[in-house]
């Protein structure tokens, strides 16, 4: 009988990010009795310390910090802004549970891009978890005990990027329908099988991000049409139907199509916090300092929040309405803290994968861990736009980005030419001849 082949790179890192959220949320949520926003920054707190000392082991163990030259100075670019704010941040004598839990989200993140883009161990001889019916048949139990449960176990965006793969493999009945059957739990409250919170706006267009992908790299582009056909006549029916069919939908997507039908943003309390939220920045900014424009107010700024019609804002506020850090949509929160280098350097983070996957799903140079990857990356990239938390607090998507580059550079290597799925006789030479 052959030797059992050991997990991949990419297999252990997300079974390790998996295990540390659901450990930290059973630990703050069903032992501490901690639900609601409440959670998010306990739970943030364990899965940045676990993550962070893992990773710190393994690079300084496997001796692979001073591998990657080119990895360093991105690093150390990104890392620039940071530094500046939080200096900033002291200054304005902001925060300090907020600095220094900005600056952990951003040297944690920076370590996991280090631990996974510095990886030059040999694939060859593995197997990866994505191919396997017991990831999507795990994840699908998760998702039904997230229907009946108060809060989710994993997120969002993890859950729905693995569900959309394995829905898109090839040859695999059981991963299909598992991952069919969690994406309709991942939506559904089975206490009152009504639509879960979970499908709001961000979800809904993070979901078609995911499937656009996918379609784009398969190339079916009459289904991608039929996708959008299927967007406009949404659209159509939100500012058509009687306002009385919206009532069953979650409270964020009946907004969003009672906004559509020309309703007043004031009435739309969900919806008005978010531009409440950039109101008060743009207060913050009055009088801002040519340094504060370029790297922000600093790590640890807070905008009063008391004024807002939502109470539910303070529920995630460690100092109260007064004194909130949290921000919804992705670019204003970053301007907030790091200003105008900070949203550089986001942009080249949405760039860097949306530049490789066009160039890659051209030249068919896409594994399943790279199409894996594309997919959840987009999928994070477009839910945190208006829920930047997911974004910034998101450890697994510094991780991904450099498993991307690694996965990428691995295939380029091993092949030494673009492959072309249409006109296989038309291979270059290689690129070292």
């Amino acid at each position: 009988m052959p030797p059992r082949k050991r997990l991949d790179s990419l297999s252990l890192y997300t079974l390790y990010y998996m295990a540390v959220v659901i450990i930290s949320t059973v630990l703050v949520v069903y032992v501490a009795r901690i639900q609601g926003f409440a959670r998010i920054p306990y739970i943030n707190g364990m899965i940045y310390a676990s993550l962070g000392l893992g990773a710190l082991f393994y690079l300084f163990t496997r001796k692979r910090v001073i591998n990657a030259p080119r990895g360093a100075l991105i690093t150390a670019l990104a890392a620039l802004p940071v530094l500046c704010s939080t200096i900033i941040g002291i200054f304005n004598q902001n925060s300090i549970i907020y600095i220094i839990s900005w600056t952990i989200y951003t040297y944690v993140g920076a370590l996991l891009f280090f631990t996974s883009y510095t990886d030059r161990s040999s694939d060859e001889d593995s197997r990866s978890i994505l191919t396997s019916p017991w990831l999507y048949i795990f994840a699908c139990t998760l998702s039904i005990v997230s229907s009946i449960s108060p809060e989710p176990l994993l997120p969002y965006p993890l859950m729905a990027a693995i569900f959309i793969f394995g829905a898109s493999q090839n040859g695999s009945n059981t991963n299909r329908l598992a991952s069919l059957l969690g994406l309709v739990f991942l939506h559904l409250d089975l206490t009152s099988f009504t639509p879960k919170l979970a499908m709001s706006r961000a979800s809904l267009l993070s979901l078609v991000a995911a499937i656009g992908v996918v379609l784009l790299y398969r190339r079916r582009y009459g289904i991608l049409l039929g996708l959008i056909t299927c967007i406009f006549l949404a659209y159509v029916a939100a500012v058509t139907v009687d306002a009385s069919a919206l009532k069953p939908l979650p409270r964020n997507l009946r907004e969003g199509a009672m906004l559509l039908r020309g309703a007043r943003l004031e009435d739309n309390i969900a919806t008005f916090q978010r531009f409440y939220e950039v109101e008060m920045v743009k207060r913050d900014f009055e009088g801002a300092t040519v340094a504060e424009v370029v790297f922000g107010k600093g790590l640890g700024r807070t905008i009063d929040m008391s004024g807002s019609l939502d109470a539910s804002v303070g529920n995630n506020a460690l100092q109260g309405m007064r004194s909130v850090n949290n921000i919804h949509f992705l670019p204003v929160a970053v301007f907030h803290k790091y200003g105008l280098a900070g949203i550089f350097v986001i942009i080249f983070m949405i760039l860097y994968p949306a530049k490789s996957f066009i160039k890659d799903a051209l030249s068919g140079r896409i594994d399943d861990s790279a199409l894996y990857l594309y997919i959840y990356i987009f999928t994070a990239i477009v839910f945190s736009a208006s829920a930047s938390n997911y974004f910034i607090a998101n450890p697994y998507l510094p991780l991904a980005i450099g498993a991307l580059a690694a996965a990428r550079r691995k295939l380029i290597s091993a092949n030494g030419y673009r492959l072309t799925r249409a006109h296989p006789s038309s291979r270059k030479a290689p690129l070292h001849a």
